[in-house]
């Protein structure tokens, strides 16, 4: 069952996830948008690995601005990790529930929303605990892990960084040690460790 894992001995998680980022992709991506009520299937690499420019084009759209109605292209890498979750998790459909958000709704110009470079997802059928242990067997990528609620977040970067972040949605963040519990933070979110020292 999705979920479950199997260890047997010689087995690596990431030997087996950099086997598979070497084999060719099948490119195909099925996306989800409760949103605003939208679906899109697309081939987003061809046989040999090369991205298509019209398929990046429909996701671009697919993954505008809802407040804005404005569209940016997303990077090649993010677009592979869109590809390499379809394969890792057998064509599941992969559910958007945010992505490009224009620098209007960010004023710090912090957010990787806000260059197109992050999106966050679920996938149908998979705890968000698997895909955030998938999530971070890819190579420079951002993942953000919150328990409370529906969604992981993973954008592209020059390196790995990972956070917890315990916040229910419409708080203030709390990020927190990726072990630490977040019963002693209840009480407000002052005391939450920034993700940079993670």
């Amino acid at each position: 069952r999705v979920g479950q894992r199997l260890e047997l001995p010689g087995y690596s998680q990431s030997a087996k996830a950099s086997k598979a980022r070497n084999a060719v992709l099948s490119g195909m991506v099925t996306l989800e948008r409760p949103a605003s009520q939208e679906t899109l299937r697309v081939r987003l690499f061809d046989k040999s690995g090369k991205l298509d420019t019209k398929a990046r084009q429909r996701l671009a759209r697919f993954l505008r601005d809802r407040e804005t109605d404005e569209a940016k292209r997303p990077p090649p890498r993010l677009m592979r990790a869109l590809a390499y979750l379809a394969d890792h998790f057998n064509g599941r459909t992969i559910v958007v529930v945010s992505a490009y958000r224009s620098q209007q709704g960010d004023e710090s110009g912090a957010s990787r929303h806000s260059t197109g470079e992050a999106i966050d997802i679920r996938v149908e059928g998979v705890p968000n605990e698997v895909l955030r242990d998938y999530c971070l067997t890819l190579n420079k990528v951002g993942v953000g892990y919150y328990p409370r609620s529906s969604f992981v977040h993973i954008d592209v970067r020059s390196k790995a960084v990972y956070w917890v972040d315990w916040s229910r949605p419409g708080e203030p963040p709390l990020y927190l040690p990726p072990g630490e519990s977040p019963e002693k933070y209840d009480a407000g979110a002052s005391s939450a460790v920034s993700p940079a020292k993670l």
